[in-house]
């Protein structure tokens, strides 16, 4: 599973480059880790602790912050 999240994931990064900004694909590229962890508990059955469900809410927090446009 990590091996084709890994691909997958990066395969699609390298891919997004040609399209988008790359500051823009970077700041996305942090779900990397936060789909890792969604992926293994439904596919695998993985349990989720307090500290990835913590690591989760930052990485979401970290590009909602990043995302907002101030005036």
């Amino acid at each position: 599973m990590g091996i084709g999240v890994g691909i997958l994931a990066y395969f699609l990064f390298n891919l997004s480059l040609s399209y988008m900004q790359t500051g823009v694909v970077a700041l996305y590229s942090n779900l990397i880790p936060v789909f890792t962890v969604l992926f293994a508990f439904l596919l695998l059955g993985e349990k989720i602790n307090m500290l990835q469900l913590a690591g989760i809410c930052i990485a979401l927090f970290g590009i909602l912050i990043s995302t907002i446009n101030n005036k």
